[in-house]
């Protein structure tokens, strides 16, 4: 799971793994520094990440159900 989408924040392994790129036009730029962030997003991360897989789960079962119950429509 992509936690960016909760903080908008990458670590620079990640962004050297995933988006090369970009970290090379930044760094060619000479704006990596700019965007460069100290905080303290580890130690939530791993809430996001259970809060997102927990929905998934959670959006799985309800499509599961809905299927079930269309199903069970259509036998009658």
């Amino acid at each position: 799971m992509d936690t960016v989408i909760f903080s908008g924040r990458i670590s620079k392994s990640e962004l050297l793994h995933e988006r090369k790129q970009w970290h090379d036009r930044l760094l060619a730029s000479g704006k990596l520094d700019q965007h460069r962030v100290k905080d303290e997003w580890e130690r939530w991360k791993s809430i996001a990440r259970s809060f997102g897989y927990l929905f998934f789960g959670l959006g799985v079962i309800l499509l599961v159900l809905i299927i079930y119950a269309m199903a069970s429509r259509l036998a009658h």
